[in-house]
This record gives C-alpha cells, sequence and structure tokens, in this order.
C-alpha cells in the first residue's frame, strides 16, 4: 500500500466522525489539531513482537457469557459473528463503554455505512448510549473501493497507535469485517504496544448468507470468536452469545485457571444437553430429563446481562460482573443451591450471592 499523507490524532479527534483521509464529515467543522503521518504496513510488520508481548494475559471484559466462554487475551483479536438484529449493536456499545468506564480507555469504529442516514443514526446511538465522548470513528460508503477502505483502516490504527503510544491508554479497534483484505488484515494483529496499555481489536462480521451478491469476507486469525445466536435473541435472552459456537485460545493454550476451566465445561454440558432435550416432548421426557432441562433453562436465563448503554431504552440498570462472582453463581446453579428460585428470577441480574440461597 503506497499511501503518504497525515491523519489528525489527539483531544481534538474524540467524538469526531471522520472518512478515509482524515477529513471530518459530522457538521461540527475541520480540526486544527495535530497531524502525524498515516502508519505505513511496513511499519505495522516491523513491530510485531513488540504487540504479542501479552497475548497470554487475560483482559476482564464484565460481561457474563463474554469473559466465561470466550474470555480475551490483553492485545487480543476478537471475531464478533453476527445476523442482523440479534444485539451486535448493543453489545458493540456496551464494550466501548466498558472500556471508557472501566478502564481509562478510548475506542477508534472503522465502519461501512448501511444508507444515507447512517451518519445521523450513528451520532445519535453513540450519545445515547454515552460513549461519542471517548471515541473517533471513521465512516465508508457501502460503495467505497478498496484502496478507500485500506486508508479508513490506517487513518483508524494511526489514531488508535497514537492514542496507546503516546498517550497511554488502553484501546479498542473495531473494524467492519468487509473493511479487510489480504493484504490489511494481517495488520490488526501488530499494531499496539505491550508496555502502554491493552490493544484490543474486534473484527465484527456477518453470517455469509447476509453478505450482498459478490462481498466477500477475508478470513482473520484472532484469539477469542464470539458468536449471537438467533434463537437466544428471539427468546429475549440478552446478550445473545452462543456458548456452543464461542471459544477462546486461551483454553487450548492452558492459560486459564483451573476452576475457570471446570465451571466452564460443566457448564457447556448442561447446556448441550439442555438443546438436545428441548427437541422432546415434555411428555417424553422422564423425571431427570426435566431437572436437567430446567437446569439448562436456569443457566441460560443467568447468563442474562442488563447493560448501561441500554437503561434508557429498558429502565434496568446496568451491571458490571466480575469473572470470580460469575464462577460462583454458576457453580451454585450447577450444584442446585438455587433450584428454589423460580426460573424468571435469573434473568437479568448481575451475581447471585444476594439471593437467598436454600438452607
Amino acid at each position: 500500500m503506497d499511501i503518504n499523507y497525515t491523519v489528525p490524532v489527539g483531544q481534538e479527534v474524540v467524538g469526531r466522525i471522520l472518512s478515509a483521509g482524515g477529513k471530518t464529515i459530522d457538521g461540527r467543522g475541520e480540526l486544527l489539531t495535530t497531524r502525524v503521518p498515516v502508519v505505513d504496513a511496513h511499519t505495522l510488520r516491523a513491530t510485531e513482537s513488540d504487540a504479542v508481548g501479552t497475548k497470554s494475559e487475560l483482559f476482564e471484559i464484565g460481561i457474563k457469557p463474554f469473559d466465561l466462554f470466550a474470555p480475551v487475551p490483553r492485545n487480543g483479536v476478537i471475531s464478533l459473528i453476527a445476523a442482523w438484529g440479534v444485539g451486535k449493536v448493543v453489545l458493540l456499545h456496551e464494550l466501548m463503554r466498558t472500556m471508557k468506564m472501566c478502564y481509562r480507555g478510548r475506542t477508534v469504529v472503522v465502519t461501512v455505512a448501511g444508507g444515507p442516514g447512517e451518519l445521523e443514526d450513528m451520532k445519535t446511538e453513540y450519545q445515547e448510549s454515552g460513549i461519542l465522548d471517548s471515541m473517533t470513528a471513521i465512516l465508508l460508503e457501502k460503495d467505497a473501493l478498496m484502496e478507500e477502505r485500506r486508508s479508513a483502516l490506517l487513518d483508524g490504527l494511526t489514531i488508535a497507535r497514537h492514542w496507546n503510544r503516546e498517550e497511554g491508554r488502553n484501546v479498542l479497534f473495531i473494524v467492519d469485517q468487509l473493511a479487510l483484505d489480504e493484504e490489511t488484515a494481517p495488520l490488526l494483529r501488530t499494531w499496539g504496544s505491550s508496555e502502554r496499555g491493552a490493544c484490543l481489536t474486534l473484527i465484527s462480521g456477518f453470517s455469509q448468507d447476509e453478505l450482498e451478491r459478490g462481498e466477500s469476507l477475508v478470513d482473520v486469525e484472532a484469539d477469542t470468536e464470539i458468536a449471537l445466536s438467533g434463537d437466544l435473541s428471539r427468546r429475549g435472552l440478552y446478550p445473545a452469545i452462543d456458548p456452543l459456537k464461542s471459544s477462546s485460545r486461551l483454553f487450548q493454550d492452558q492459560l486459564i485457571e483451573a476452576e475457570h476451566r471446570r465451571v466452564r465445561e460443566e457448564t457447556l454440558s448442561v447446556l448441550s444437553k439442555g438443546a438436545r432435550l428441548v427437541e422432546k416432548s415434555s411428555e417424553a421426557l422422564t423425571e431427570e430429563e426435566k431437572r436437567e432441562l430446567d437446569r439448562a433453562r436456569r443457566i441460560e436465563h443467568f447468563l442474562t446481562q442488563p447493560f448501561y448503554v441500554a437503561q434508557l431504552h429498558n429502565n434496568i440498570p446496568g451491571v458490571q460482573v466480575p469473572l470470580a462472582e460469575t464462577l460462583r453463581s454458576l457453580q451454585g446453579i450447577l450444584s442446585g443451591v438455587y433450584d428454589h428460585l423460580p426460573t424468571e428470577e435469573l434473568l437479568y441480574t448481575g451475581a447471585l450471592e444476594y439471593l437467598q440461597p436454600e438452607l
């Protein structure tokens, strides 16, 4: 990629929406801030050894099914696959809020517009979620040529690197998978610094059957894979993270503590049994199978979580749930401690320790 121009960086780009090349498109005037040369692919590749230094450290998100089934390594790459209408945007906004409120971090978003009204919709959604003051967005038209998409990606990485390396901030970099190609995708693993703060990358993808004719997605090597479930969404269980299709390489590399691995495996076993049993009629279920199905339903309900960014719409206060509390609560569900509670009481709550266990 032969790209030679400058990109605005620093405090003034916070809360702004740009186009490829660093031009403002949000109607708030031009930026008069510091500009730096756009980072090039050669520089990013040369810093790979620096970027992978802390790939084994866990970066806790505070979202129950996320941390349990698909823990994220510090400086890791997350692949998020979701169909339309299953809560992807809300999940992304909650991650951005977590980066802002829990980690003094910022977010850069490189996204492909869905239509002419996308810009105003984006601004409104970011403002309502309380995240506009900790992010920069770079917006691409849906018919943008690949060279423009590459430019937008490098613009975003330049801003993200500045926040991380010059300001020492934790940074979340979110990019539409449609903006990537074979040349740019590997750069997502090399842009951060292991010394100045965490550098998380999230690739927002789509299911293949939702792509328009002629569109294709490049494969990206990810540390964590998150799949959202249409079934959970239809049943009103959010975040609709599919436990059976979400994973992390941290489990394969034996970098997760034994207790976490044990609770995850037992939980997956119960959910897998529940998925099979739900296909049977209630009359065909044995008493033991009914108990197993009830346990699976309790786990599904507990793994829901109220988000801070959704409070304005559902009037349910948001919660962050530390991984340790998620594990303790699930141990209680798995062992039957909370069997006396109606299943509905496990919906949209945090940890369960405040509930009176059966004595």
